[in-house]
């Protein structure tokens, strides 16, 4: 009996022993992680220890961020791993990192911890309102912390209603950051070349993981539209100019705006030229844009419109501005009465014409007649504004009466303008009258004024007004 029970007692002892070793062999093999925090430099701990196998104590300490093996360490009954990890650098959303420690049976154990990532920005940006010229715009921007390299990056875009399109963007280093355009870019905006309306800024910014923060925008407002202004140089004559001013918004790339002038009436608009300023107000000229003064000489006489427009860098028209000159280029003309003629003489009188800079200031024709017909005897085209003309310079030779009738007759002259206009008629009369021979009233010797009396009276009339008798000094015969 005794001796039965020892037998017992010692198979339940090497059985309980037998279950100790095998239970220290299976669950010694362990492993422990811990993460702290969740932005910005996050301690990462992972240990593990393994079981004893006679002389083998190694094993494996395998560390995962989800599925993926980020380290793997070896060790004679235990090892461990630390790492700061840099949670800007964490992609968004939950981690679950896992420490699995791995015996030399193969035996195993796992412990978790988890956290969670959230590296969204925020962006703001502020909105300029109305703008010309040069001008600037920025905000701020807040991220999460990143241990190695830059915390993310601000991207600015502009648009309207039809296009939008990015113009810069740039990494910052920072949790909050202040932006501009100018340090985006490396440049102001320029407006001179935006179309007048209203255009949005869009700016977003991303953290270093890639995460986009939600959209903000601004505005501003463009009117590029100019001005402009013309003075009337009211009646001229000759070459004249004009002139006026013009306003433009800045615009830093190129020249502000051009003038355009036309000139025209009721009948017709011409364009005389344009011209491309820089500067925002600027004086403006006739002869400046066109290259020359304006010539009166060829206008037909009336009023006339100037028409000045103004269009800015961005294709803007400024309104219509108008001025007038009033253009009066009726010349004048004289004739001087000959008297009483016989054989050839000469015609002469004056003209008077406004200035013609490019060509003959006018005309002259004259006639020649009586009551029953006259005729035209000829004319001619004289350069200057005052000028004497001649019968003999117009047709070429002296007026012949020698083979006219006797009688009352009348020269007609007439100007004419280079633009057409014709000057008032003016008129002279002469009279074409037989003159008799010379005769020798007495004898003797001598001459006529040395006598002291004729033998016979001398008779001046003779019942025709146009017939004289004519007493000369003259020697005797």
């Amino acid at each position: 009996m005794n001796g039965t029970l020892r037998k017992w007692k010692w198979i339940v002892f090497n059985s309980a022993l037998f279950f100790l070793s095998f239970a220290s062999s299976t669950w010694a093999t362990s492993a422990s992680i811990s993460v702290s925090g969740n932005e910005g430099p996050i301690p990462l701990q992972a240990s593990a220890t393994f079981t004893k196998y006679d002389q083998n104590h190694s094993g494996t300490l395998y560390v995962y961020d989800g599925d993926h093996l980020i380290k793997k360490v070896t060790g004679q009954g235990s090892a461990s791993w630390e790492k700061t990890l840099d949670g800007g650098a964490l992609s968004q959303g939950e981690h679950v990192f896992t420490a699995t420690s791995v015996d030399s049976q193969g035996n195993s154990h796992s412990s978790t911890a988890t956290i969670l990532i959230d590296n969204t920005p925020t962006i703001t940006v502020n909105s300029p309102g109305y703008v010309e010229g040069e001008f600037d715009f920025g905000g701020t921007a807040t991220f999460k912390e990143r241990v190695n390299g830059a915390e993310g990056r601000v991207r600015i875009s502009i648009g309207n209603n039809e296009w939008n399109k990015v113009v810069g963007e740039k990494w910052y280093e920072g949790l909050s950051i202040t932006w501009s355009y100018s340090d985006i870019v490396g440049e102001l905006v320029d407006a001179g070349p935006y179309f007048n309306g209203e255009y949005t800024i869009s700016v977003r910014a991303q953290a270093a993981n890639g995460t986009w923060s939600e959209r903000a925008e601004g505005m501003f407002v463009v009117d590029n539209t100019p001005s402009v202004s013309v003075e009337s140089p009211g009646l001229v004559e000759g070459e004249f100019d004009f002139s006026g001013m013009a306003h433009f918004k800045e615009y830093v790339s190129g020249p502000e705006g051009k003038v355009q002038v036309y000139v025209g009436n009721a009948e017709w608009k011409h364009l005389m030229g344009e011209k491309w300023y820089e500067g925002t107000d600027i004086s403006w000229s006739y002869s400046d844009i066109v290259g020359g003064l304006v010539d009166a000489g060829p206008y037909l006489n009336g009023e006339y419109t100037i028409s000045v427009v103004a269009q800015a860098a961005n294709y803007c028209y400024s309104p219509w501005a108008e001025g007038t000159f009033v253009v009066d280029n009726t010349p004048t003309v004289t004739v001087q009465s000959p008297g009483q003629v016989n054989g050839q003489l000469d015609l002469a009188g004056t003209a008077h014409f406004k200035e013609y800079v490019g060509g003959a200031e006018g005309r002259v024709r004259v006639w020649v007649g009586c009551v029953s017909w006259n005729k035209l005897m000829g004319e001619r085209w004289f350069e200057g504004t005052d000028i004497s003309w001649s019968y003999s310079e117009i047709v070429g030779s002296l007026l012949d009466v020698s083979s006219s009738h006797q009688g009352d007759y009348k020269v007609w002259a007439q100007a004419q303008a280079a633009n057409g206009t014709w000057s008032e008629v003016d008129e002279a009369p002469f009279q074409v009258a037989r003159l008799e021979r010379p005769k020798n009233l007495g004898g003797g010797s001598g001459t006529c004024e040395t006598r002291p009396f004729t033998t016979g009276p001398i008779n001046f009339a003779t019942g025709n007004k146009y017939l004289k008798e004519v007493d000369f000094a003259q020697p005797g015969p």
